[in-house]
């Protein structure tokens, strides 16, 4: 869910704002997982719990901790071909907070539910068209998994599949959404 979007919504919600604020979002600090790395606004699991790593969701049955704040690449040690071992690097996670992310919205099939504002959103299964893996963007169509955030803003369904970005109130940390 690296930020691929270039669409804007239809319907743009908290006042028309551009920006969003982030000042008041709660990041988590997180282990990267051995050999691994996530690009901003990746939706992350928790890899070993007991290890407390992260790495990218990539299905719909993942639980989401929160989405990565920064890009981490820990593929490498600083070498280039020693594989990155758990710890070596960290990253923030945004666990509550307004952020922006993905979102698709299909012209017909699995994902094609109209983002309303507030509209509950989800992972996504993987589709073709456009070209998004599981677990890469959010839908506003229930594909069985969990609710990972609400829409601030509305897409509603284009004649042709598209990715938007979406401001999203993502909570992982209390029962509102979870």
């Amino acid at each position: 869910m690296a930020l691929n979007a270039t669409l804007n919504p239809s319907n743009l919600g908290l006042g028309g704002q551009g920006g969003i604020t982030s000042e008041d979002n709660i990041v988590f600090t997180y282990k990267m997982a051995a050999s691994s790395s996530a690009s901003k606004g990746d939706a992350l699991t928790l890899t070993d719990s007991s290890a407390g790593t992260v790495t990218k969701v990539t299905a719909t049955s993942d639980s989401v901790v929160g989405y990565a704040n920064v890009s981490v690449d820990n593929t490498y040690k600083a070498d280039g071909t020693t594989a990155g071992a758990v710890g070596d690097k960290y990253i923030g996670v945004v666990v509550q907070g307004m952020i922006e992310l993905d979102a698709v919205v299909s012209a017909s099939g699995a994902v094609n539910a109209t983002i309303f504002h507030n509209s509950p959103l989800y992972l996504n299964h993987e589709i073709t068209t456009p070209a998004v893996v599981a677990g890469a963007a959010l839908t506003a169509t229930n594909t069985g998994g969990v609710i990972v955030g609400l829409a601030m803003d509305a897409v509603p369904v284009p004649t042709t599949s598209a990715l938007y970005k979406m401001r999203v109130y993502i909570d992982r940390l209390n029962d509102i959404i979870n």
